[in-house]
């Protein structure tokens, strides 16, 4: 009987055998491989606000709502915070009146220092036929100042684990490198999550300690997490 034979320093061989040949396969050792998560964040000073307001307008049935926006609504809400509104939620139907009533959602983001005394301004604001109320302030960072933190974050994951794989390799005597990083893979209590793996949180009293006035209004904390997996040769 014939024989084939693979060299190997491997020390698992299985052997199989058959009428004319016995062939040796090799089954490689897999890397040993070291798992953990690393969790590294950034504090975002709080320097624009979104204003969310809610609009009502009568108008007659026979308006076109384009109309109506270009000439009476958009005037009123420059008149209240002068920007880029964006308009969502357009709603409109029979009024008891007669009329017809138009509602809407209005929203802009505007610099902190903008951010005072809404209901009486707003209530300045609205005119004849159109009342805009109900405004709310949403404090977190504009999705812009997110993405960009978010990148950073995602070079500070790389360098906190190849600051971190020297003290591995002395502690086991072993030499390890990246196998692979998992973004976004953990859950943060009740933080608020985007779609890239970056939780969210505001920060109480996080800049309390600075004279800056630019960021006195206080912050918002971005996390990021990864998964980790170091891998070294058996």
């Amino acid at each position: 009987m014939s024989e084939l034979t693979y060299q190997t320093t491997a020390d698992q061989i299985d052997t199989i055998r058959s009428a004319d040949h016995a062939v040796y396969v090799v089954r490689q050792k897999d890397d040993d491989t070291l798992r953990y998560k690393v969790s590294v964040s950034k504090a975002v000073a709080q320097d624009t606000v979104r204003v969310i307001s809610q609009v009502n307008v009568l108008v007659q049935p026979e308006e076109k709502s384009e109309k109506i926006m270009t000439l009476r609504v958009l005037p009123a809400l420059n008149a209240f915070i002068q920007g880029d509104w964006v308009i969502s939620a357009l709603d409109r139907r029979s009024d008891a009146s007669g009329y017809e009533r138009l509602t809407m959602q209005a929203s802009i983001r505007v610099a902190f220092v903008e951010n005072f005394n809404l209901a009486d301004r707003a209530r300045k604001a609205s005119r004849e036929g159109i009342s805009i109320s109900d405004s709310e302030v949403n404090r977190t960072a504009s999705p812009e100042k997110v993405k960009l933190v978010v990148k950073e974050l995602w070079y500070k994951i790389i360098e906190t684990i190849n600051q971190q794989i020297p003290h591995f390799n002395e502690l086991t005597g072993r030499h390890w490198r990246i196998g692979d990083v998992d973004y976004g893979v953990a859950e943060r209590g009740n933080d608020q999550r985007n779609t890239k793996g970056s939780s969210r949180s505001e920060v109480d009293q996080y800049f309390s300690g600075t004279d800056d006035p630019s960021i006195k209004q206080g912050g918002e904390r971005i996390t990021f997490d990864a998964s980790v997996t170091l891998r070294a040769h058996a």
